[in-house]
């Protein structure tokens, strides 16, 4: 789960590079006249930008679940290790 959330983290940060890049393409495109570039560039930017917000909520989401998971390992083992010992049968006889 957590290495599931890394990757997605890190494809989010590709995506926002990503989505900047073309934003700036598209800008350029704007700024020369060329409509038809400029309109699929804001397509791209777009779609290239809502990515990486999904990914960005799906990653955070799989870390607040592992998180929880950890947390309630470390509560169980400690519940483990704070038992109090218990006699032994093999003392009894």
């Amino acid at each position: 789960m957590l290495l599931r959330a890394l990757r997605l983290f890190y494809a989010a940060l590709g995506f926002f590079a990503a989505s900047a890049l073309v934003s700036v393409g598209g800008s350029m495109a704007a700024f020369y006249g060329k409509k038809l570039f400029f309109e699929l560039a804001a397509g791209l930017a777009v779609v290239t930008g809502a990515s990486a917000v999904v990914g960005l909520a799906i990653g955070c989401t799989l870390m607040v679940q592992e998180t929880r998971l950890a947390v309630q390992s470390l509560a169980a083992e400690a519940e483990i290790r704070l038992r109090p010992p218990q006699p032994s049968n093999a003392l009894k006889s």
